[in-house]
C-alpha cells in the first residue's frame, strides 16, 4: 500500500471501521497509479477506489448514478451480480434511473449480499455517485428521505466473517462528493459514517504530472534531458494549488495555443483566467501607470488621459502610485517565488468621508486598465450578515440562488482584470471577511459550486472610515477621534492606531491587517484651500453641464465665490469632505438656477451677482 496515494491507503484501512464512507474532493479526476511495470498510469477515480475494494477482498463492486441508476462495475465471478440484483438493476415498477427511490433500493442490496448467500467469501460494496443532485429534483429535497435510510443502514451494519485477504470488514457504501456539506451534517455525525478528504496533489505528484503535461508544449523536444527535468519542476511549482485534471489542461491550453515551453506560467495564467498574456507585463500598460503617476501628483496636466487630480491627499496618492509602481514593474511578492498568484497591489485607504477614497480607486482603474468600467465595486455594509457570505460567492448546490453563482467570484470570471473595491470594508461580518485571507494569501477563493478563482490580475482596493469617530458601544462613540486642521502626521498615527484596533481587538482578524501589510492610505480632512478649490472645480462642472443641456451661458460673480468659499471652508462644511461641498453648491447654486432656467431659453447669458436668501440674483436674458 506504500506506493498508493495517502487517500487510497486511508480507504483500504477505513474499510474495517466504517460502513460508509464519505469520499470529499474531484470525484471526477483522473489519478496517477502504479501500475505492473512499476511505471504510474492515468486511472479514473472510480477505477482507483474499485481497484481497492477488489485488493480488499471484495467480490462485488456496484456503482449508482443519476443518470444511470445501479449497474455492477466489477465481480469476482461471472453472474455473481445477476445474481444478487435480480431485478434491482435498472427500472422497475415505478422507479425511475437515478431517482431518490432506486438509490435507497441500491443500500438495501448491497447490504443484503452475504457469502453464505452467494456460494462465495467476500463482500459487496456501493459507489454512490452525484447524490447531492438528487436536491435539484424535488422541492421536498429527496436527500432527507435517502440519508434517513443511509443512516439506519450505518447503525445497523456489522462486519462480515473473515475472508482470505482480510478480516472482518462490511458491505461498504462510498459516497463521492466534491465538498462535505454537499450531504446533511447530521447524517455525517453518524457512528458508523467517516469522512475522507481527497487533498490536492503534492509537490511529488504534481512533479509527474508536470512531466507529463509539459512535454506538450513548443520547443520541448530541443530541451536536453536535465532541461526537460527543469522545466517540469517549474510548472509543478507554477500549479500549486490545482487539481491534476487543471494541471492536464494547462497542457491542452498550451497544445491549442502553441505556447512556448520558455512562457510555461502563460499557459497556466491562460488556463486560469483565460488569459494568453498578463497585461501587467506589458509596455502600453507600464507607460500608462508611468503617466498616470505623473499627473495624480501633479507634476504634468491630465490632457487626453481621462485621469482627474485628487486634490489634497498628496501623501495618500504617493503610496497608491508607489503600490502601482510595484505591481507593473513584479515587485508586488519581491520576497515569494516569482510565480506567486496573489492580487497585484492591496490598499486599505482609511479616512474622513468624501475626501477621496472612492474617487482615487476610480482614478486607479483608468491609470492601470485605461477605462473606470474595469472598477467593480462592492458595498461591503450589504454584506454584514453572516449568511451574506452566499451572496459574495454563491450558495452551494441544493440552495436557493445556486445557479446565479457569487457576486464576487462572478465578476472575477468575467473580469480577470480588474480593479476591485470593497467600500466600508470594516462593516462586513467577520465571516465574509475571512474569506479574504484566502485571496489576500493565495490569490484564489473557491465558490459555491466549488470552482476556483483567481485573483492574480486583480488589483484589491478597501476603503473605510475607521479612525475618525470613536465606535463599539463606548460612553462617548461618535466622538471625533481626529478633526479637521490637525497635523497631518497626528491624522495618520490616530487613523492608523484605530484601524489595528479594530481588526485585532474587535473583529479579532489581525491576520487580515497583517496581509494588508503597511499599504495602509490615510487621507486627511479638506484643508480650507482644498475646500476652495474643489468649489471651483463644481462651479465650473455646473457652467459646463448647464452649457451642454440648455444652451445657456452662466457666469458667476467674483463676490459670488468669494461668499461660497467662505462657506465650504468653515469646518462644519469641511467635515463631510467633498460631498459637503458639492451639497453647498447643490443648496446654494443648482436649485435656484434651476427655478430660473425655466424661464430663459436657448441662447440666454446669465450672470449669478449675488447670493439671497431665496436663491440668487441673476443680470442677463
Amino acid at each position: 500500500m506504500s506506493d498508493l496515494p495517502e487517500w487510497l491507503s486511508e480507504l483500504s484501512i477505513r474499510l474495517a471501521t466504517s460502513p460508509h464512507l464519505v469520499l470529499v474532493g474531484a470525484p471526477n479526476e483522473q489519478h496517477l497509479l502504479p501500475a505492473g511495470d512499476g511505471r504510474p498510469v492515468w486511472r479514473t477515480f472510480t477505477h482507483a477506489v474499485t481497484g481497492t475494494l477488489l485488493n480488499s477482498g471484495y467480490s462485488l463492486v456496484l456503482q449508482w448514478s443519476v443518470d444511470g441508476g445501479l449497474t455492477p462495475i466489477a465481480e469476482a465471478a461471472p453472474g455473481l451480480a445477476d445474481q444478487l440484483l435480480g431485478g434491482h438493476g435498472g427500472q422497475s415498477g415505478d422507479e425511475v434511473i437515478g431517482d431518490a427511490k432506486s438509490l435507497m433500493s441500491a443500500l438495501r442490496v448491497v447490504d443484503a449480499f452475504s457469502p453464505s448467500g452467494t456460494g462465495m467469501s467476500g463482500r459487496a460494496a456501493l459507489i454512490v455517485m452525484g447524490a447531492e443532485r438528487l436536491a435539484e429534483s424535488s422541492s421536498a429535497s429527496p436527500l432527507r428521505e435517502v440519508f434517513a435510510v443511509a443512516q439506519q443502514r450505518a447503525l445497523a451494519a456489522v462486519p462480515l466473517p473473515s475472508g482470505e485477504t482480510r478480516g472482518q470488514l462490511f458491505n461498504t457504501v462510498v459516497w463521492t462528493v466534491d465538498r462535505e456539506h454537499d450531504l446533511p451534517n447530521w447524517y455525517l455525525m453518524t457512528r458508523g459514517v467517516h469522512v475522507l478528504s481527497i487533498p490536492l496533489p503534492d509537490q511529488t505528484t504534481r512533479r509527474q504530472v508536470a512531466r507529463s503535461v509539459v512535454s506538450g508544449f513548443q520547443g520541448y523536444r530541443d530541451l536536453s534531458e536535465e532541461e526537460r527535468t527543469s522545466a517540469g519542476w517549474q510548472l509543478a511549482d507554477l500549479c500549486e494549488g490545482m487539481t491534476q485534471a487543471q494541471m492536464r489542461e494547462v497542457g491542452r491550453f498550451a497544445g491549442d495555443r502553441k505556447v512556448e515551453v520558455a512562457h510555461l506560467e502563460d499557459a497556466v495564467r491562460g488556463t486560469r483566467s483565460g488569459l494568453r498574456e498578463s497585461p501587467w507585463r506589458s509596455d502600453v500598460m507600464r507607460a500608462r501607470v508611468v503617466r498616470a503617476g505623473r499627473i495624480l501628483l501633479e507634476k504634468e496636466p491630465p490632457g487626453d488621459s481621462g485621469i482627474s487630480v485628487v486634490r489634497g491627499q498628496r501623501p495618500a496618492v504617493r503610496q497608491a502610485v508607489d503600490v502601482l509602481s510595484r505591481s507593473v514593474t513584479g515587485l508586488s511578492d519581491w520576497d515569494e517565488s516569482e510565480h506567486s498568484s496573489r492580487p497585484r497591489g492591496v490598499l486599505f485607504l482609511a479616512g474622513p468621508t468624501g475626501v477621496g477614497k472612492t474617487f482615487l480607486a476610480k482614478q486607479l482603474a483608468i491609470a492601470v486598465f485605461g477605462r473606470v468600467e474595469a472598477m467593480v465595486r462592492f458595498d461591503m455594509s450589504e454584506y454584514a450578515t453572516s449568511h451574506s457570505e452566499a451572496r459574495l460567492i454563491g450558495s452551494p448546490p441544493g440552495y436557493v440562488g445556486y445557479e446565479s453563482g457569487g457576486q464576487l467570484t462572478n465578476a472575477v470570471r468575467q473580469r480577470p482584470c480588474s480593479l476591485l473595491l470593497f467600500d466600508e470594508i470594516d462593516k462586513a461580518h467577520p465571516l465574509v471577511l475571512d474569506k479574504f485571507l484566502q485571496i489576500l494569501e493565495d490569490g484564489r477563493l473557491t465558490d459555491g459550486s466549488g470552482s476556483t478563482v483567481h485573483f492574480g490580475e486583480t488589483l484589491l482596493v478597501f476603503t473605510s472610515n475607521l479612525g475618525i469617530y470613536r465606535r463599539d458601544g463606548e460612553i462617548d462613540s461618535g466622538k471625533p477621534l481626529v478633526l479637521p486642521g490637525e497635523p497631518y502626521d497626528q491624522v495618520e498615527s490616530k487613523v492608523r492606531a484605530e484601524v489595528n484596533r479594530h481588526f485585532t481587538s474587535v473583529l479579532k482578524r489581525p491576520e487580515i491587517l497583517n496581509r494588508i501589510g503597511d499599504n495602509i492610505l490615510v487621507f486627511d480632512y479638506l484643508s480650507e484651500q482644498t475646500a476652495r478649490d474643489l468649489l471651483q472645480d463644481k462651479v465650473d462642472t455646473l457652467s459646463r453641464t448647464v452649457k451642454a443641456r440648455r444652451d445657456v451661458e452662466v457666469r458667476f460673480g467674483v463676490q459670488v465665490l468669494s461668499e461660497l468659499g467662505d462657506i465650504v471652508a468653515g469646518e462644519e462644511v469641511r467635515q463631510f469632505g467633498g460631498r459637503g461641498v458639492k451639497n453647498v453648491v447643490e443648496s446654494r447654486l443648482v436649485n435656484p438656477l434651476g427655478r430660473e432656467l425655466l424661464e430663459h431659453g436657448p441662447g440666454s447669458v446669465l450672470r449669478v451677482d449675488a447670493l439671497t436668501s431665496d436663491g440668487v440674483r441673476l443680470t442677463g436674458g
